[in-house]
């Protein structure tokens, strides 16, 4: 039986590996998704903090929608892929170049799959609606009663907007989630705050 402690190492040596990667420039690039019907794109940074630990990492992202499917990718600064998230009625499928080689994930629970993979949970089920300044629909959330808010809550997620383009769109988000105790069968997970500076849509940067 593996004990908390030995758990807790693991999934922080496994956010550490990510963090690693991503500085890394020799990853393999992913072919692009088919033509979305709208794209967000930026930086990323994620602050990964469990039991006085903390790891950290950083890059791109791309997020495609094309109706009920996304497609998240996750790029080391200079644009090679390091993992894909996708995202469709069927489920969520994860693609990861890690040291071994290609590493491929199916799964219903994005947050779980990602946690899984990388070492650190990815709120990917409402990333398609959070990344437009708005809740997903269709799920129960907490706003600030702001119109368009300025920061709510769903899924046990916090999304705050810290500053809009002209246009009214999300240019940062702050998205947050205190750490899980240990429960039933589950392990312990870290908390998280993941920081998003998307490129102005008009320019691309």
């Amino acid at each position: 039986m593996t004990c908390p402690d030995d758990h807790r190492r693991a999934l922080l040596a496994r956010a550490a590996a990510c963090a690693a990667s991503v500085a890394l420039v020799g990853c393999a690039t992913l072919p692009p998704p088919a033509a979305p019907d709208r794209v967000h794109a930026g930086r990323f940074s994620v602050v990964v903090a469990l039991d006085g630990q903390r790891d950290s990492a950083s890059g791109r992202f791309t997020l495609s929608i094309s109706g009920p499917r996304a497609v998240l990718d996750l790029a080391t600064p200079l644009g090679s892929t390091l993992a894909r998230i996708e995202r469709g009625p069927e489920g969520v499928r994860l693609r990861m170049n890690g040291a071994r080689g290609p590493e491929e994930r199916r799964g219903t629970d994005g947050a779980a799959l990602t946690e899984a993979l990388l070492g650190w949970p990815l709120p990917v089920d409402g990333m398609a609606d959070w990344v437009t300044g708005r809740p997903t629909p269709g799920s129960t959330a907490e706003t600030d009663g702001l119109d368009p808010p300025r920061a709510f809550t769903q899924n046990g997620w916090r999304i705050e907007i810290g500053e809009r383009f002209a246009s009214g769109q999300p240019r940062q988000l702050m998205i947050t989630r205190p750490a899980q105790p240990a429960r039933d069968f589950a392990a312990a997970s870290p908390a998280i705050t993941l920081r998003l500076l998307i490129d102005d849509p008009s320019t691309g940067s």
